[in-house]
């Protein structure tokens, strides 16, 4: 069994203000990813909830990287969306999915020096958002998107480029009744691993999909890992072998 130490992923460094995140991940290198606004405030949600927000757009956000046990900083300038999902791109990049923001334009690409790069649509009805080590990005969208009129969203889950166009997406065949979203999804170097609203995990490894069948429910995430299929969800994590019958 490997044994991964988890707190740094789940804690800020103290000199930080948890408060103040608008929006964490671990990347596809191990690093853990925190989106800061220094200058934040905090409306009551619809369920009594506070959470941070930035005073206006475009503001400057603080983007915090802990690798190990080395802690870097970098400014984000213009940024143009309240943020809800990060991600790193392959050579220092980083891409932005929010709200608010104007003409639909809800995603933004920063380079390594922390400015702009672009602005583009990423659907209405995204639910998550990861990227690879091959500059891919992949998203994963909700029900209401794929049977909306809004074509981004018309696929459970597509795939982009680094630079923020959309090459193809992914849904059930012809022979499915409906479409299911997904509920969990997580990208390796070879595979993409997905869970829908069944409690279906499927992975994809170039042309060909395998789909496989657990005691998981309610999928939140997926981890893939030498053979096996690690899904957690709010009840206890579950773990299977990925070896089954072709889709």
């Amino acid at each position: 069994m490997t044994k991964v130490a988890l707190r740094p992923y789940a804690l800020l460094p103290r000199q930080y203000d948890e408060r103040k995140v608008l929006a964490s991940t671990v990347d596809a290198w191990g690093r853990a990813l925190w989106l800061i606004c220094t200058d934040a405030r905090f409306p009551s949600g619809n369920r009594g909830g506070r959470s941070a927000e930035p005073l206006a757009l475009p503001f400057d956000a603080l983007l915090v990287t802990r690798d190990g046990d080395s802690v870097r900083e970098r400014t984000l300038h213009d940024v143009a969306v309240s943020p809800r999902d990060i991600d790193a791109l392959p050579g220092g990049g980083l891409v932005v999915h929010g709200c608010r923001g104007s003409h639909r334009r809800n995603g933004q690409i920063f380079g390594r020096d922390g400015r702009s790069r672009r602005r583009f649509a990423l659907g209405s009805r995204l639910i998550q958002l990861v990227t690879d080590r091959r500059a891919g990005l992949w998203t994963c969208h909700g029900e209401e998107g794929m049977y909306g009129d809004d074509p981004l969203d018309a696929d459970a889950l597509a795939r982009w480029d680094g630079r923020g166009n959309r090459l193809h997406g992914f849904r059930p065949s012809g022979r499915a009744r409906f479409c299911l979203e997904v509920n969990a999804l997580n990208v390796t170097d070879s595979e993409v691993l997905v869970a829908d609203q069944y409690d279906r995990p499927s992975s994809r490894s170039g042309p060909a999909s395998r789909r496989t069948s657990g005691p998981c429910r309610c999928a939140a995430s997926a981890v893939s890992r030498s053979g096996t299929v690690t899904c957690c969800s709010s009840a206890a994590p579950r773990a299977w072998g990925t070896s089954t019958t072709a889709a």
